[in-house]
């Protein structure tokens, strides 16, 4: 399962919407604005036998938000379907992106500047896929760029674009959980990227990413979740490098006696809105939910930052932050893949 975050029908309240994975379906949760929702609306989609991932971006320059989804098909195997919003919270038909072949995680951005949000996707095929927007609900491929660095096939269940490298231009760092590194992708600024560096994670199966400055420094940092649960910020030194050796962990530990396991989680956002950027991670087996708030300086790990845990239950999978009560504090939403529902954690 996932879930993708965004006004849909633009009364200036957030909705949710969920991937149903093992259905044809997303569920459309339309928000109040005073902490609940409205009715989920089933949206039945033609000819698909299973969803993944969603991004949300406005395609077609309309104004009104659109949906990318991942979708294994009965006709054509699995392939990104673009969903065009109507602005109340409805969609066009379904249609198929040319040359896509679905996705384990993505990301909508402006990577060429040009204005239009473009996608980038990591495969089951061991490639980043890059489609270029066209501004008007299409898409131009670009050469795929290759994740194979190791003894495995290379296959990213998780990237982020940022300037890692601080020169102006978007970047993609893709976490390449079969070979334990990271694959970091310089931009150019117009949708093409050098060949990839490397850097290797201290614990294996990296499976979640994320990035912000944590450290007050202007240089972009990254915050990795791992296989065996645990996650930590390694430090970037502005030229797209990260230093693993210096990592602070922010759950678990390095080399944990846990050498297996479903999966910690991880996302950033400013939760106490002191300005810098906080750290959440889920732990997928122990239904666990932690929130490391900044101290502002390197230190910054569990044992001396103020640190909150929260007893969900198994299959938390994804969080996402909005102010869904109205009461300008940010507050807190998590996806669970066991039971099906999403807990809403109000901030006081």
């Amino acid at each position: 399962m996932n879930l993708v975050l965004a006004d849909f029908n633009r009364d200036g309240k957030n909705d949710l919407a969920v991937a149903n994975a093992g259905s044809g379906s997303i569920s459309l949760l339309l928000g109040r604005g005073n902490g609940t929702f409205q009715t989920p609306v089933v949206i039945s989609l033609v000819d698909i036998t299973g969803l993944g991932r969603l991004l949300a971006g406005d395609f077609n320059q309309d104004g009104n938000l659109d949906v990318v989804v991942s979708a294994t098909t009965s006709s054509a195997g699995d392939v990104d379907l673009l969903l065009l919003g109507n602005g109340d919270g409805t969609f066009q038909t379904q249609a198929a992106i040319p040359g896509t072949y679905g996705f384990l995680d993505g990301k909508a951005a402006d990577l060429n500047g040009d204005g239009f949000p473009d996608l980038v996707t990591s495969t089951a095929g061991n490639t980043l896929q890059v489609l270029l927007g066209n501004g008007d609900g299409t898409f131009t491929p670009q050469p795929d760029l290759s994740m194979n660095a190791g003894f495995y096939p290379g296959v990213a269940l998780s990237l982020v674009v940022a300037d890692v490298n601080s020169d102006g231009k978007p970047d993609i760092v893709a976490a390449d959980v079969f070979n334990n590194v990271l694959h970091v992708f310089a931009g150019l600024g117009d949708g093409t990227f050098l060949d990839p560096t490397f850097v290797t994670t201290t614990n294996d199966n990296p499976d979640s990413l994320t990035a912000a400055d944590f450290n007050g420094d202007g240089k972009v940092d990254l915050l990795t979740g791992y296989g065996p649960p645990s996650a930590s910020l390694a430090w970037g030194d502005g030229s797209g490098n990260f230093d693993f050796s210096a990592e602070c962990f922010v759950y678990g530990q390095a080399f944990p006696s846990q050498t297996h396991g479903d999966g910690a989680l991880v996302n950033v956002a400013d939760l106490n809105l002191d300005g810098k950027p906080d750290a959440m991670v889920l732990d997928f087996s122990g239904g666990a939910l932690r929130v490391v708030l900044n101290n502002g300086h390197s230190s910054f790990s569990a044992s001396d930052s103020k640190t909150y845990n929260y007893v969900l239950s198994p299959g938390v999978v994804q969080a996402v932050v909005d102010d869904f009560n109205g009461d300008d504090i940010p507050d807190i939403a998590v996806l669970n893949s066991h039971t099906n529902q999403i807990t809403l954690l109000l901030s006081k």
